[in-house]
């Protein structure tokens, strides 16, 4: 059986807990943005590209109102997969495209590199980068797929 004072505080404590509840729901304090599949291979004049970084950032002149870049991590076979806020995926929308190179995980980097990849500048640079994509839902395979040239 309730006390007065439990009576008492029942509404109040309720209205609190469906507040929250409603603010959950809401997405209020991060991550509710919907996210896009985007995964793809960059290839570097026609050659899969062995390690480094893509960046898809906002286009905002094409309304673009995305909070943020999603990024990913080019693996060994020239393969990528977007990552938003921690989550796999991008905000649908254009985006302009980045990539630049990285050493790749493991590497001796107190030795000379062998083979010294060198990506044109005109795509590590926003200003100057001609790669641009629509991230879309159900994209095809091939569609964030990028081959870097001269």
């Amino acid at each position: 059986m309730a006390t007065p004072i439990n009576r008492r505080w029942r509404g109040p404590v309720a209205a609190c807990l469906l507040a929250g509840g409603l603010l959950a729901v809401a997405g209020c304090g991060g991550g509710g943005e919907h996210l896009a599949p985007v995964s793809g291979k960059i290839s570097l004049h026609g050659s899969p590209l062995q390690a480094g970084i893509v960046t898809y950032v906002p286009d905002k002149d094409k309304n673009n109102t995305a909070k943020g870049p999603a990024i990913g991590m080019i693996g060994k076979d020239g393969r990528y997969e977007l990552i938003s806020d921690g989550k796999k995926g991008a905000p649908p929308g254009w985006y302009k495209i980045t990539v630049s190179a990285t050493v790749p995980p493991g590497a001796d980097v107190t030795k000379p590199p062998t083979t010294l990849v060198v990506i044109p500048a005109k795509y590590t640079n926003l200003g100057t980068t001609d790669l641009v994509r629509e991230v879309i839902d159900n994209p095809a395979a091939d569609r964030y797929d990028l081959n870097l040239l001269k």
